[in-house]
């Protein structure tokens, strides 16, 4: 019986993103194949490092706007400041104080009840403990690089990729040296849409078309 050591993304959890907790795993399988000097196999199926934003604050910010419609900031109530300041997630703000209206069945400004509203401005967003939202999960993705290219001066490596594989998913599988790629299972960098929107125009019509399998095996990355 041949031993291998196989690890694999969920695509049903997170969309099958990487953060500090999977980057544990893989890192720990890598240091274990290259011990034991076993093959290394990943399945993958990923949308990249992970990042994102906050559960608790995305229930509840709210937006105000410019008198012409644009976006203007995002904030949070001192009430809901509060809230999240129980609950250990940690954002940072600055306070405002905003003069607010509204009628009082007159739509004539006369006849506008105002008061001074407070407002906690969202400058930047780092999350609970141990959610791994940010930077930290970029940082983990250069780490696996350096593992995957530490595999392939040491021990055999496959990728078998079954799905989309984006970003650090889709280097990772390059870094190995042979990739089975499924059909529907593009490996990409950075998807259509956000291409297109980057040109200005639908350059791209879909995945397949920037890292399908009929673009990677003739030039050589699958096989």
């Amino acid at each position: 019986m041949r031993r291998f050591v196989l690890v694999a993304n969920d695509i049903t959890f997170q969309s099958g993103s990487m953060a500090v907790p999977e980057d544990n795993v893989f890192a720990a399988a890598c240091a274990l194949a290259r011990r034991e000097g076993l093959p290394f196999v990943y399945l993958s199926a990923n949308s990249g490092a992970r990042l994102g934003l906050c559960d608790e604050v995305k229930k509840r910010f709210r937006v105000a706007f410019t008198p012409q419609g644009e976006i203007d900031y995002l904030y949070i109530t001192p009430e809901d400041y509060a809230v999240l300041q129980t609950q250990q997630v940690h954002v940072s703000v600055h306070e405002v104080s905003v003069e607010v209206g509204h009628g009082n069945g007159d739509d004539t400004e006369t006849n506008m009840i105002r008061r001074t509203e407070k407002r906690f401005v969202l400058d930047g967003i780092v999350g609970a403990p141990g959610e791994c939202l940010g930077v930290e999960n970029l940082r983990g993705s250069a780490r696996l690089a350096g593992e995957m290219s530490h595999n392939y001066t040491t021990i055999p490596t496959i990728s078998v990729v079954s799905g989309r594989s984006v970003g650090i998913g889709a280097y990772l599988n390059r870094l190995g040296r042979r990739i089975i790629q499924t059909a529907d299972s593009p490996i990409i960098l950075t998807g259509a849409h956000a291409l297109n929107r980057l040109l200005g125009r639908d350059v791209y019509v879909d995945n397949a078309q920037l890292g399908g399998r009929h673009i990677m095996t003739p030039n050589g990355v699958s096989h």
